[in-house]
């Protein structure tokens, strides 16, 4: 039998993302099974060490949902690397639209949340191009139950399939983080600081639970560049006299992660539908359990899957200040 060749569309394969990490993951996953694969990459991703063809060529995953060129450009590398292969898998929607409109190759998607829907509420082109790739995909597979429902809410779809995310061991990190972590209780979630990730319904539960552990310090921890709502969380922090209680720490690299985790009482990650932004699943909640920390996230989300309300923490009602803190202080 010949061996199985894929041809994986993703963004990167470094650990600093959601898809960077389900990417990496998986990948490793496939070559551990004698799965032969060609990885096409963002042309800026830096890789590691990999028993596959790794090809840094695509422009931004973001790029083609309202650029045309880096649409066609991305479209050009796909076509190009696919002849070969038994399957092209894209690990990262947005990539998927190079599927469109009548891609010859067999081809999967991976539909982690919202970059699986937003392509719906796009001009009318984008989105009967969206519609249509889905549609003729082998298969649609969805990380989490929940983003399966809102999958199958907007399309009709017969080949939705559910594998939800799973973690590799954690492996130390290479350095060691030697300042002090401040707080007692530590509490922390990490991710990007966006809406949907919920960082400040726990900043307004902070004042109730500070009521009984004058110094509980919670970090927030991921990429800031969401500027206006950075802000925002600054002026709550002021507004609600947490200036010791709180700290925004950006992107940390691995020996603060690690030490974060460890020195952590809860993982508080109140996780809310915004918009038509959503947590499809919530991979850094099962980060927090591998340490053997608990977590506290949200139901209507992806984090149900995740978490198993009172065994590995629980699951509140979203935008619910009140409910976090009772978690909180439950824990």
């Amino acid at each position: 039998m010949s061996r199985r060749r894929v041809l994986v569309v993703t963004w990167e394969l470094q650990p600093d993302s959601g898809w960077g990490r389900y990417s990496l993951g998986l990948v490793r996953g496939l070559l551990e099974r004698g799965v032969e694969l060609t990885i096409l990459t963002d042309r800026r991703a830096e890789s590691p060490e990999l028993a596959a063809r790794v090809i840094p060529c695509l422009s931004s995953p973001l790029a083609p949902l309202d650029k045309p060129l880096p649409f066609a450009w991305n479209l050009a590398q796909v076509w190009r690397h696919a002849p070969g292969h038994q399957l092209v898998h894209f690990f990262v929607e947005p990539y998927a639209l190079a599927a469109s409109p009548v891609f010859p190759w067999p081809y999967a998607i991976t539909v982690h949340g919202t970059y699986g829907l937003s392509p719906l509420r796009m001009n009318p082109v984008t989105r009967t191009l969206w519609a249509r790739t889905m549609r003729r995909a082998a298969a649609v597979v969805c990380v989490s139950g929940y983003t399966r429902r809102r999958v199958a809410e907007a399309l009709p779809l017969t080949r939705l399939e559910v594998v939800t995310n799973g973690l590799e061991p954690l492996r130390p990190p290479t350095t060691t983080f030697d300042r002090e972590i401040a707080g007692g209780p530590v509490l922390m979630a990490a991710g990007a600081l966006k809406p949907r990730k919920g960082y400040h319904t726990t900043l307004d539960a902070l004042p109730r639970i500070r009521e009984r552990f004058p110094d509980v310090h919670y970090y927030l921890v991921g990429d800031d560049q969401d500027r206006k709502y950075v802000a925002g969380l600054r002026e709550r922090i002021e507004r609600l006299n947490l200036e010791r209680n709180a700290t925004i720490t950006g992107i940390v690299d691995d020996a603060y992660l690690d030490a974060l985790y460890r020195r952590t009482d809860a993982y508080v990650q109140p996780a809310e539908n915004s918009g038509g932004a959503f947590e499809g699943f919530g991979l850094t909640y099962l980060e927090a359990n591998a340490y053997g920390k608990p977590v506290v996230g949200t139901v209507d989300c992806g984090a149900e899957d995740a978490i198993d309300d009172g065994e590995n923490g629980y699951l509140v009602p979203q935008r619910d200040p009140e409910a976090v803190a009772d978690a909180v202080l439950r824990l």
